[in-house]
């Protein structure tokens, strides 16, 4: 999170992320720690699991290919 330049609205500010997080302290046995966090993991708790599985592959082999991209640069 420390090298979030501008907040949006699914990735918080460290500080709204924190404040977010201990409303939810000694109120719930688990959390997401921020709203939109908290919906988007219902959206995904409510897809078929194979849905879910493509999806993760997905987002994992485009972050894979980012990283092997800019460490090939240095």
């Amino acid at each position: 999170m420390a090298k979030i330049r501008t907040p949006k609205l699914h990735i918080p500010s460290a500080g709204s992320f924190v404040k977010a997080a201990m409303k939810t302290l000694c109120l719930e046995s688990r959390t997401n720690g921020y709203l939109v966090h908290s919906l988007l993991a219902f959206i995904i708790s409510i897809l078929p699991s194979w849905l879910q599985f493509a999806t993760f592959m997905n987002l994992n082999k485009s972050l894979r290919a980012r990283y092997l991209k800019r460490t090939k640069k240095n």
